[in-house]
C-alpha cells in the first residue's frame, strides 16, 4: 500500500528546495530593484525626473508579487503537507518572506542606508554615476515620493483588476462559446425531453445561448437548473488548496499595513489613502 502523503524525509527535501527557490527569487528581486536604483542615478545625472523611476519600481514590485503567488502556491502544494494548518503556515511563510524583501527593500534603502552609503553599495562608482548620498529633507523627499507612487499604483492596479476581471472573464467565455459553435457540426435540434438539465446548467454557467428546446425546459425547471449551475462552479484557487477565499485579500492588507507602520512618517497621508483604497475595494468586491 502506498500512502498519498510524503514521508518526513521526502517532505524535508522538498521544503529545502522550496527555501532555495525563495532565496533565489529574493536575490532576483534585490538585483532588479538595485538595477532600478542605478537607473534612477542615471536619470539624476541627466536631469530627468525620478518620478518615472518610482513608477517602474512600483510596477516591478507588483509583477514580482503576482508571479510569486503562483510559484508559492505550486511549491506548497508540491511539498504535500498532510494537514491544512501546516499547508497554510507554509504558504504564509513563503508569501511573506519573499514579499518582505520585494516590497520593502527599496524603502529600507531610501530610509536608512542612502544617507550613509552614497555609492549604492559601490555600483555608482563602478558605473561612473553621481553619488546617491542625501542629507536632511532630501532623503525624506525621495522616500515620500516612492511611498506615494507605490500606494497610488497599487490603488489603480487593484481597482482596474477588480473592475475589469468580470468583463474580461465574460468576454473570454463568449469568445470560447462562439468558437465552439463555429466548429461544431449543425445537428437536428433535439426534442425538449431529450435535453438534460445538467447540460443546460453547464451552458448557463458558461453564459452560452440556449436552444429553443433548452429555453422551454429551463423555464419549467429554472430553480433546479440554477442550483445545479451554482454547485458546479469551480472553486477559487485559494479554496481549492484549503485556504479561505479572502486569503490574498488579507495578504494585501498586511503589506499595506507594513507600508503605513514602517514608513508613514515620510507621508502622514498614507493612512488616509489606504483607508480610501480599502473602502472602494470593499464596494468593488
Amino acid at each position: 500500500h502506498t500512502s498519498r502523503w510524503s514521508s518526513a524525509s521526502r517532505r524535508m527535501r522538498r521544503v529545502s528546495v522550496s527555501v532555495a527557490v525563495v532565496l533565489l527569487m529574493g536575490l532576483a528581486c534585490v538585483l532588479t530593484i538595485t538595477a532600478i536604483m542605478v537607473l534612477r542615478l542615471w536619470f539624476v545625472r541627466r536631469g530627468y525626473s525620478t518620478v518615472y523611476v518610482a513608477i517602474i519600481n512600483a510596477a516591478a514590485i507588483e509583477v514580482f508579487n503576482s508571479v510569486w503567488r503562483h510559484i508559492a502556491l505550486a511549491l506548497t502544494s508540491w511539498e504535500n503537507h498532510r494537514l491544512e494548518k501546516r499547508f497554510r503556515d507554509a504558504l504564509v511563510f513563503k508569501m511573506f518572506a519573499f514579499q518582505f524583501i520585494n516590497c520593502y527593500f527599496s524603502f529600507f534603502y531610501l530610509a536608512f542606508f542612502r544617507r550613509h552609503d552614497g555609492t549604492l553599495f559601490g555600483l555608482a562608482r563602478s558605473a561612473n554615476l553621481a553619488t546617491d548620498r542625501c542629507g536632511g529633507l532630501d532623503c525624506m523627499y525621495q522616500l515620500r515620493q516612492q511611498l506615494l507612487i507605490s500606494l497610488l499604483f497599487n490603488f489603480v492596479v487593484g481597482t482596474a483588476n477588480e473592475t475589469l476581471r468580470p468583463v474580461r472573464k465574460a468576454a473570454i467565455t463568449k469568445l470560447k462559446a462562439c468558437l465552439k459553435r463555429a466548429s461544431r457540426r449543425v445537428d437536428v435540434e433535439p426534442e425538449a425531453d431529450e435535453v438534460r438539465l445538467d447540460a443546460i446548467a453547464a451552458k448557463r454557467r458558461r453564459k452560452e445561448r440556449l436552444t429553443p428546446a433548452e429555453e422551454r425546459l429551463y423555464e419549467q425547471n429554472e430553480l433546479i437548473v440554477d442550483i445545479v449551475a451554482q454547485y458546479d462552479l469551480p472553486e477559487l484557487k485559494a479554496v481549492e488548496f484549503g485556504l479561505s477565499p479572502t486569503f490574498y485579500e488579507f495578504n494585501e492588507l498586511a503589506l499595506q499595513f507594513g507600508y503605513i507602520v514602517l514608513f508613514s512618517a515620510a507621508l502622514p497621508a498614507a493612512a488616509g489613502l489606504a483607508l480610501l483604497n480599502n473602502l472602494l475595494e470593499l464596494r468593488l468586491d
